[in-house]
């Protein structure tokens, strides 16, 4: 039997390949998570695998399958529709008062959150060009302070 790490560690694998490689239109077959989880170096048994998907369901993971033709998982919602992750990059992209170098940071995290087969509709979306970023190389460090202040119901 597979000691308790390996489990734990099988576990968080297939949970972080239903997050960046399935969606409804991406699914994965058993054969295909054995296979990402072999490219790990994880041995899994077919039982394993489906208990690991049992568990990631009860945790509140949204796994799916369809049988198309045969049964293929993926993860169905998400914290956020692949629309409103269009619409926040864009956002970020285009916001005049935030460095190009965070907005890539910010960009990138909420690439993140996307399927690969996802990510084809976030890519190359707004480029804004090089702008004038003197006062706002400080603007997340702002924001926070900002947002202490009001939390503290003080006067900024």
């Amino acid at each position: 039997m597979a000691n308790q790490k390996d489990q734990k560690r099988k576990l968080l694998a297939i949970q972080r390949i239903f997050l960046e490689k399935t969606d409804p239109s991406h699914p994965l077959t058993l054969a295909q998570i054995t296979e990402e989880l072999a490219a790990l170096d994880i041995d899994a048994e077919r039982k394993s695998i489906y208990a690991c998907i049992d568990a990631l369901r009860e945790a509140g993971m949204d796994i799916q399958m369809k049988r198309d033709p045969y049964p293929a998982y993926y993860v169905d919602r998400r914290h956020f529709t692949p629309g409103e992750m269009t619409l926040l990059v864009d956002i970020v992209r285009s916001c005049p008062s935030i460095t190009n170098a965070n907005a890539a940071m910010l960009t990138k995290k909420i690439m993140g959150l996307a399927s690969e087969g996802q990510l084809a509709g976030l890519k190359g979306r707004i480029d804004v060009p090089e702008r004038d970023h003197r006062r706002s190389k400080y603007l997340l460090f702002n924001v926070r302070k900002i947002q202490e202040a009001i939390r503290r119901k003080k006067q900024v």
